[in-house]
């Protein structure tokens, strides 16, 4: 049962900066921002409802804001999860859950489960056609960018996948208007660049951009032009109109009739080519801005899982920061959480939705292979190989009982095809204020001895490969339902790791050695920069920070809310490093390289680190 409210949108993310260390391998960092290609339509893109019928030919997909262009037009869709309530209205709704469940209001619980998954929002649709022009124009791409991109998108209740799409950098609508082009590239600050070019001969009058007739259209006394939306005004600038030759200027300005908006100009040379030249900035579209987990190959490529609802990507970086393809699971409905990612040492990454068990696989090339749906009660939120990459596990939960309650379960999943070959449940709720918190497993990961261990909210344990339990052991802290603090909803955690001699675990503030036969504390480090928030209303921790990883080494390297750091097999530190923001994973890269990502961000940074563990042979 969900306890918190929020969710998975969008990110896109760009190279900053690439600096080289000493021992020949590259530091790289990446940052959010928007896409700032034009990503060719090859079925991924339909038209918002009631915004017009034509085909859509490129859009610049930023998740909350889209820009469609067609043959006809330009549309801008927006969208924006409306905020839940405030601490004082949630402390009256739980006061009033309890007055129901002692009711024993069944049905109303079922009915709180659906609300509690559900996301509102809030969208709206500018549609600009090319008024009266011709009706064959054809729109060039050009500037081809060396990375793809990928989507899979929900119709019918199945997911079509649309693989290897091209992107360009720039777009150009060809004999919009008799001797009249118009071309759209990105501004170098922000924005979208469009410029009308006006050949010798042409008329700039018959340009005609006319707006769905309820957009406020509101001209400047700087001479930019406001459309309105419900999410603040998509600004205009003021056309720079000049000669191509030499580029001396020739005073413009934008004129309105009504939803029409055309161009004024000075007397100039007709017989000269002119250039038309405005720019477009949108309102700031709220993104979560934050990279939720990364993961390496044997190749030191980079694999980044980040962003929120409509659409949750992964991305694939090099060996020295270059983005090589992007996946796009497009559409994510407004009760969908965000999940989990794994990927192997030749690049095959699998992918989940937490809140409504489904996962996909997606080859290193970024190609969705399947789509898989887990069972109606089930979650997804954490993934493990075992040490020869032949076997996948998943730690969730499956919903129970009249009034649902959650356990915590583990799942074997088929790699050929994503469906389940057994599980087994490994702890039980929580009881709690309202009702029992769900106990599901947040964390899982494996060993060179072939078992499987896990963290629930509240226990950790180990699995056989068969998914017999070894032993479970209750830990000193409990996390809170909504744990971690920086997540929107209940999300997975990076908080277990396994060597062949110990296991290790972090509440965010403390660092844990364990006695890999029996889960006992040997011993425990402070986290530098570490901490965890008690969230009010609810039992148990909220970590501000995740990670660990562990090399060949058997060195660890734990995430805190302002570095990463490095600590021997009995939790010396070694060193530390300080990081753009607070880290949410951490992976082992090559070259002594560690990939870590967190709050706007994913980095590669210089640690000294010894190789990753490579596949081997599980001892049982």
């Amino acid at each position: 049962m969900k306890k918190t409210f929020s969710l998975c949108t969008i990110f896109l993310l760009s190279i900053l900066s690439r600096t080289f260390a000493g021992d020949g391998a590259p530091n790289w960092s990446t940052n959010f921002s928007s896409s700032k290609v034009f990503i060719e339509n090859q079925g991924q893109f339909q038209l918002p409802a009631g915004s017009g019928t034509s085909n859509v030919l490129y859009a610049i997909d930023n998740g909350a804001s889209i820009i469609y262009f067609t043959s006809t037009g330009v549309t801008y869709s927006f969208k924006k999860i409306i905020k839940k309530e405030s601490e004082q209205d949630l402390e009256k709704e739980l006061l009033r859950e309890k007055k129901e469940l002692e009711k024993g209001d069944v049905e109303f619980w079922n009915e709180k489960e659906k609300e509690e998954k559900h996301i509102d929002f809030e969208s709206d649709v500018v549609s600009m056609i090319w008024a009266n022009a011709n009706p064959n124009t054809t729109v060039v791409a050009e500037e081809l960018t060396t990375e793809y991109y990928n989507y899979s998108v929900p119709v019918n209740g199945e997911y079509k996948n649309f693989n290897q799409i091209a992107a360009y950098k720039k777009i150009t609508y060809k004999n919009l208007y008799p001797g009249i082009d118009v071309e759209y590239i990105f501004h170098a600050v922000e924005g979208i660049k469009y410029s009308f070019i006006i050949h010798p001969g042409a008329d700039a009058s018959m340009i005609q951009m006319k707006y769905s007739g309820n957009k406020k259209l509101l001209l400047q006394n700087n001479g930019d032009l406001k459309i309105t939306t419900v999410f603040g005004d998509i600004t205009d600038h003021a056309p720079q109109t000049f000669y191509a030759s030499d580029e001396s200027a020739i005073a413009s300005s934008f004129t309105k009739n009504q939803n029409i908006i055309s161009f004024a100009l000075n007397n100039y040379d007709h017989s000269k080519e002119i250039i038309i030249d405005p720019w477009t900035i949108n309102p700031a579209m709220p993104n979560s801005q934050k990279v939720w987990e990364i993961e390496s190959d044997s190749a030191g490529n980079a694999y980044i899982y980040g962003g929120d609802w409509p659409n949750c990507k992964l991305q694939k970086y090099n060996l020295t920061g270059a983005l090589q393809w992007t996946n796009t699971t497009a559409g994510y409905d407004s009760s969908s959480w965000i999940g989990t990612l794994a990927t192997d040492l030749v690049g095959n990454s699998y992918v989940t939705i937490g809140s409504t068990a489904a996962i996909k696989k997606v080859s290193n090339t970024g190609v969705t292979q399947w789509n898989a749906n887990g069972g109606l009660f089930d979650e997804y939120w954490s993934l493990a190989f075992n040490c020869d990459y032949t076997k996948l596990i998943c730690g969730g939960t499956r919903l129970t009982g009249l009034i649902p309650t959650g356990n915590g379960r583990a799942f074997d999943i088929n790699m050929t095809n994503g469906s389940v070959i057994s599980s087994v449940v490994v702890a039980h709720s929580i009881p709690s204020f309202i009702i029992g918190d769900v106990n599901e497993i947040r964390s899982i990961c494996s060993s060179p001895n072939g078992n499987f261990y896990f963290h629930t909210l509240d226990t950790i344990g180990a699995l056989t490969t068969s998914l017999g339990i070894n032993w479970r052991l209750l830990t000193s802290y409990s996390y809170a339902y909504s744990s971690p603090s920086y997540g929107f909803t209940p999300q997975p955690q990076h908080v277990i790791r396994a060597t062949s001699n110990y296991i290790y675990t972090m509440n965010g503030q403390t660092i844990f050695r364990r006695d890999i036969s029996t889960g006992a504390v040997l011993n425990q480090g402070a986290i530098p920069g570490g901490s965890f928030t008690d969230p009010l209303f609810v039992q148990g921790i909220a970590p501000n920070n995740n990670g660990i990883a562990i090399d060949s080494c058997g060195n660890v390297y734990v995430g805190s809310t302002n570095k990463i750091c490095k600590y021997d097999a009995t939790l010396n530190l070694l060193s530390s490093v300080t990081t753009a923001g607070t880290v949410y994973d951490v992976a082992i890269g090559k070259n002594g390289q560690v990939l870590i990502c967190g709050n706007g961000y994913a980095s590669s940074v210089s640690m000294s680190a010894c190789p990753q563990s490579k596949k081997v042979n599980c001892v049982s």
